[in-house]
């Protein structure tokens, strides 16, 4: 098993050939006993670049443009064991969870409560997501949650010295391993951010997310069909049937619910207190102003609700009330108020 390393990654020639910037997880928990074999690893993204100075936090975008730049970008390797020194410096444990239903505002939520200072969010990390879907053969259960430990923990490291919370706002799939970010981090607070299921419909049709568009081995457990039965159904079916996975893992997570009519006041009112941020009348103008702007825009521009929202189908109106409607309408009893 590789430890340790650092080395730079082969560099190709050719932009199109180079890998996207990667980071080369040794499976190094437990391996002797657990009978890994050496070399075993888990391919996933940085959210977290270091330069020689200090930590520079990018958004996966920016960190795919940067490692497909010209002059190449030096790429490293890393065993666990770094992760593991790391579980050691000062972080921060998440002060909450952010599970949600795709397309239902969790994007503005994230970013309403970045607005107080010194309270870090964690949106949807790629890396995250790649341990996650690690084959139990490489990595079993106990290994998940102690490398999820590590990396959150590593994301949410304290390099000014003035912050004061972490919220992590995970990707909507991985609601179905709640119990993992559970195990890890006992104490961190948790909602559930959910919306119409006929609106998210409308949404996702209108512009499929990245997970809905995976091949129908990896889609198949998403939706509860078999395999071959993927490719048989259409669009619109195969988003309702996501909401319902989503829909039913969240019912086994028994957390407070918000509901994307309540934004954004609900960020202020009632999720900062659910995390155990305490906001000022500052912070609840700062939160104000940023939800005038379009959340998914990185040119800050006003949101407009006829053009930023789809409208449902009837099909999607009638998938949804076939489907998902009567978990969400169950989910609701548990609203913050």
């Amino acid at each position: 098993i590789e430890r340790g390393l650092r080395e730079p990654l082969l560099r190709l020639g050719d932009a199109t050939e180079r890998v996207e910037l990667m980071q080369l997880l040794t499976v190094a928990v437990g391996a002797s006993e657990r009978g890994l074999k050496g070399g075993e690893r888990v391919d996933a993204k940085l959210s977290i670049v270091e330069n020689g100075e200090r930590g520079i936090e990018r958004p996966d975008g920016t960190i795919s443009r940067w490692a497909f730049s010209e002059p190449p970008p030096e790429v490293v390797r890393t065993g666990l064991e770094v992760l593991a020194a790391l579980d050691a410096a000062p972080s921060l444990d998440p002060a909450g969870f952010i599970f949600h239903l795709s397309r239902c505002g969790s994007t503005l939520l994230s970013r309403l409560l970045r607005q107080p200072p010194g309270c870090l969010v964690l949106s949807e990390a790629e890396i995250v997501n790649k341990v996650l879907l690690t084959p139990s053969t490489v990595l079993d259960r106990e290994d998940k949650v102690q490398v999820l430990r590590w990396l959150l923990r590593a994301l949410g490291r304290r390099r000014f010295g003035d912050e004061r919370h972490l919220i992590v706002k995970a990707s909507s799939w991985n609601v179905l391993h709640a119990e993992l970010f559970s195990e890890a981090f006992p104490d961190a607070g948790v909602v559930w951010l959910q919306r119409a299921p006929a609106e998210v419909i409308a949404s996702m049709v209108r512009r499929p997310p990245s997970w809905l568009r995976v091949a129908p081995a990896d889609l198949a457990p998403l939706i509860g069909v078999a395999e071959h039965e993927v490719q048989s159904l259409g669009l619109v079916e195969r988003c309702a049937l996501s909401l319902v996975g989503m829909l039913t893992a969240a019912q086994r997570l028994k957390a407070p619910v918000v509901d994307y009519t309540d934004l954004p006041d609900v960020a202020w009112m009632t999720v900062a207190q659910e995390f155990g941020l305490q906001v000022t009348a500052t912070d609840v103008a700062r939160m104000h102003e940023e939800a005038r702007f379009s959340a998914k825009d990185g040119n800050r521009r006003l949101f407009n609700a006829a053009a930023d929202t789809a409208t449902p189908t009837h099909a999607a109106r009638a998938a949804a009330a076939q489907h998902a409607d009567a978990l969400y309408v169950s989910l609701r009893s548990r609203r913050l108020s």
